[in-house]
């Protein structure tokens, strides 16, 4: 393959790596807003609100509540401005360590953080894609002969098994002395 479809090849798949950490991002940002309606349930059991029926929560509930849930939403939020930059850096070829640092991250968010790490860890390792984001210009291709028609034709030589050398034309090697 030449080194311009093998360059080619390779920005295609962080062009495509890049929209799926954007993807993944925005994911995590609604993941991280799920938790919020404990938090609202949280803050309501601070303020009292429930507190004219029979039973209601003790206010240490309404803590663990907001607590735990605005945690969670703030893990999910985090991981969304990391995957983030992670499809930035992608996009832009800069970065490589933080990259492959994201993709391991992501391998704990099942599946699609798992499936969208091993593609990532895969295009991350080869070594054109190395060379993508050191910069590296891409040299010309070196020309493959990959038809014979193609190739100028070899020299025809005796098959009798014999060692030549010299002139071909005079296979004995010893030189001619006219009189």
């Amino acid at each position: 393959m030449t080194a311009n479809i093998m360059r080619n090849r390779d920005e295609g798949h962080l062009y495509a790596l890049s929209i799926c950490h954007y993807v993944l991002a925005g994911m995590n940002v609604f993941s991280g807003c799920v938790p919020l309606i404990h938090v609202t349930l949280g803050i309501s059991m601070l303020v009292g609100a429930f507190n004219g029926g029979r039973n209601p929560p003790p206010p240490e509930m309404g803590l663990l509540f907001t607590v735990i849930g605005g945690s969670i939403s703030l893990f999910h939020w985090t991981l969304a401005v990391v995957n983030f930059l992670g499809a930035r850096f992608l996009g832009q070829r800069t970065h490589p360590r933080f990259c492959f640092v994201i993709a391991i991250i992501e391998c704990f968010q099942m599946p699609q953080g798992t499936v969208l790490a091993v593609f990532t860890l895969l295009v991350l390792s080869r070594d054109s894609v190395k060379a993508l984001f050191a910069g590296v210009p891409a040299r010309a291709p070196r020309p493959v002969l990959d038809d014979m028609d193609d190739a100028a034709p070899a020299p025809k030589k005796p098959d009798d098994g014999a060692i030549r050398e010299g002139n071909p034309s005079n296979p004995s090697g010893h030189e001619e002395h006219g009189e």
